[in-house]
């Protein structure tokens, strides 16, 4: 493990001249140039397999451009059959565990049909150097996650009831592994799935670091519609408990909250949230139903679509066979956004776009996303038709996505880490 990540670094400080020679690399009949570091004469991966790899992407006067070291942690990948021409996919595919090895990638085939970088120039190469740290098939890989998660649900809820007994708090616990702790209880409403509620929170780590607040000077109360995955699962759980006027704690695993990924630099991995939360109000109006003129679309261009319990249609054109993405986990989504008179409102398909990358299931995408990508495996295919309720609701998007209206994606689900 730290012996590959010792060697990357070697070869990404190492003076330019040593790997700048081309003819110092074997090339396969796909134009890929590869040379071995190290061949550790291990099963080598398949399509379909999930790897784990260091990665090193440098010009090739070694001016690193990005590395796994960057982001702490390699990266994570299920393998895909190459799409273009030295395509870095079939690269990997020569790895198994413990190999390393440098690829040269031609820019042109990797920018193919987008905007070269300003670092590159037409006829460039781009130095690829891997070390592969483990090399799973599926059901090894479903194995070793479903484990993982088993033993990430037992650290948390661990690390949570420590912190109930340190503070001397009266929690209660969900089926779910959420803990809630009621100061005061409320007597209005109950919150209803569906309906806007209006609250006060302060969010902390369990060492007390202070992440966000509604309660900071120039903020306001957060208001969102609940159950539609909006926030992350913890807080569509935990307020669900809770009537008006209620205070309460609630103690939120990783699993509930931001998942592996965390959440940009002040919620780290795998953290266990800790949120002070006030409900002030909840809406009672109900949310407008797009209903009909779905139906309607649906007859008019004679589609084949299913509904959900939430209110979303999709179509499936291709199932995929890969991995079905879990909630927690990176998604990567090729897509197409449409309103129902057809005008295109954005597209990850338009020149010098790329794939859209996301996590699923933590309220980064309006909730037609986080519960329309999860219907896929990798590799499918189809199209998202979602009420506005679950999009941009009643205040619409920018100029191009109008109030209360309804989406049509059409989407690939690149892959699912």
């Amino acid at each position: 493990f730290f012996m590959i990540k010792k060697i990357l670094f070697a070869l990404v400080l190492l003076p330019a001249c040593a790997f700048a020679q081309k003819n110092d690399f074997k090339t396969l009949p796909s134009g890929l140039k590869f040379k071995f570091i190290k061949d550790n004469k291990q099963p080598k991966a398949v399509v379909g397999n999930w790897v784990k790899l260091y990665i090193t992407y440098a010009t090739m006067s070694d001016s690193v451009i990005f590395s796994s070291s960057m982001i702490g942690e390699p990266a994570e990948i299920q393998l895909v059959a190459p799409k273009v021409h030295g395509d870095p996919m079939e690269g990997f595919a020569m790895l198994g565990k413990g190999d390393s090895a440098i690829f040269l990638i031609l820019v042109d085939s990797l920018y193919k049909g987008g905007q070269l970088p300003s670092f590159a120039k037409h006829g460039d190469y781009l130095k690829l150097s891997v070390g592969m740290i483990s090399n799973l098939t599926m059901e090894e890989y479903q194995v070793y996650k479903s484990n993982e998660a088993k033993m990430q649900v037992e650290t948390d809820d661990k690390l949570i009831q420590d912190y109930i007994k340190t503070h001397n708090l009266d929690a209660q616990k969900t089926s779910s592994g959420l803990y809630y702790v009621i100061t005061q209880k409320g007597t209005g409403p109950m919150p209803i799935s569906g309906r806007k509620v209006k609250v006060n929170y302060t969010g902390k780590l369990l060492n007390g670091n202070i992440f966000d607040s509604s309660l900071n000077p120039g903020r306001t109360p957060f208001e969102f519609p609940l159950g539609q995955g909006k926030v992350i699962r913890g807080w569509d759980e935990g307020v669900a408990l809770l009537p008006v006027g209620t205070k309460a704690t609630l103690l939120i695993p990783s699993a509930l909250g931001y998942g592996a990924h965390g959440m940009g630099a002040a919620i780290p991995a795998n953290a266990v949230l800790v949120f002070e939360i006030e409900v002030l109000g909840v809406d009672d109006k109900p949310q407008l139903s797009n209903e009909d003129e779905i139906k309607n679309y649906i007859q008019t261009h004679n589609l084949n679509a299913q509904r959900t319990a939430s209110g979303l249609y999709y179509i499936v054109d291709q199932q995929g066979s890969g991995a079905k993405p879990q909630a927690g986990k990176v998604v990567t989504v090729n897509y197409t956004g449409k309103l129902m008179d057809g005008t295109i409102f954005d597209s990850s398909l338009n020149p010098g776009r790329e794939p859209f990358t996301f996590t699923l299931g933590v309220g980064q995408v309006i909730s037609g996303w986080d519960e329309g990508i999860a219907l896929f495996n990798v590799g499918g295919k189809g199209t998202l038709i979602i009420p506005s309720n679950l999009g941009y609701g009643e205040q619409g998007a920018g100029g191009s996505i109008p109030p209360n209206a309804v989406l049509i994606f059409e989407i690939e689900v690149v892959a699912a880490n």
